[in-house]
């Protein structure tokens, strides 16, 4: 009888493994572009995985060309919410903006302005409006 209730266990996680690939690819690079608005133009990606037999650290940056309306739209569909100085984040995330050396284009302000996110368990989307684009920040940890 334990041997039935372990192949069913298995069964179920395999099962179950799909619906997590299907979340997972959602927020990864592809999901994250093609949820942008139809009229986004200079769209730019960068992504950067830690290498390794199991899920790994990961990141991703995107950057396009937006307006505010559209970008309301975005954080809205994405179900991301304000970030506030008060609000607190698992794993001591916290969102941060800034230009990076190692990316010509990656050039957001410091201000957290009007950051929104998404925190799903170890993965965290950031997105913020500037000067007409749309800045989003993915991390997993």
């Amino acid at each position: 009888m334990a041997g039935r209730a372990r192949l069913a266990i298995a069964i179920l996680l395999l099962a179950a493994l799909p619906a997590c690939r299907r979340v997972a690819s959602f927020l990864s690079e592809p999901g994250l572009v093609r949820a942008l608005p139809a009229a986004a133009t200079d769209v730019r990606t960068w992504s950067w995985q830690e290498q390794g037999p199991l899920p790994q650290d990961s990141t991703l940056r995107v950057r396009a060309r937006v307006t505010h309306e559209e970008f309301v739209e975005y954080v809205t569909g994405m179900g991301m919410a304000p970030h506030t100085p008060e609000r607190r984040y698992g794993h001591g995330f916290a969102p941060a903006w800034g230009p990076d050396p190692g990316i010509d284009w990656w050039t957001p302000s410091r201000e957290l302005g009007e950051t929104y996110v998404r925190e799903d368990g170890a993965s965290w989307t950031s997105a913020k409006w500037e000067d007409g684009f749309i800045w989003i920040a993915h991390d997993e940890i």
